[in-house]
């Protein structure tokens, strides 16, 4: 659990801080976008596509379906601070 580590901090939302364990959040996102380049990596070694549900996601986000081919930008979301869903808004970690 956050801050329960040794020399640990007490957890300020305006630092970004180091993620441990996929599970330390609830919420969870992947990118269509970033999946999509990382299956791009997977087959130019020979291995098999590895599908969203893999990650254990509960969001999967994806680039405007009007957007040209190429434009995607795969990994943006690791520069995300907050995600908003409707009025909603998630501070990413």
């Amino acid at each position: 659990m956050p801050g329960t580590f040794p020399g640990s901090r007490p957890h300020d939302p305006l630092i970004r801080r180091p993620i441990l364990l996929s599970n330390e959040s609830p919420i969870l996102v992947v990118s269509r976008s970033s999946l999509n380049r990382l299956n791009e990596h997977i087959k130019a070694s020979g291995g098999k596509a590895a599908q969203a549900e893999v990650f254990r996601a509960n969001i999967v986000v994806a680039e405007d379906l009007g957007s040209p081919p190429g434009s995607e930008q795969p990994y943006v979301e690791d520069q995300w601070r907050f995600l908003r869903i409707g009025r909603q808004y998630f501070q990413m970690l």
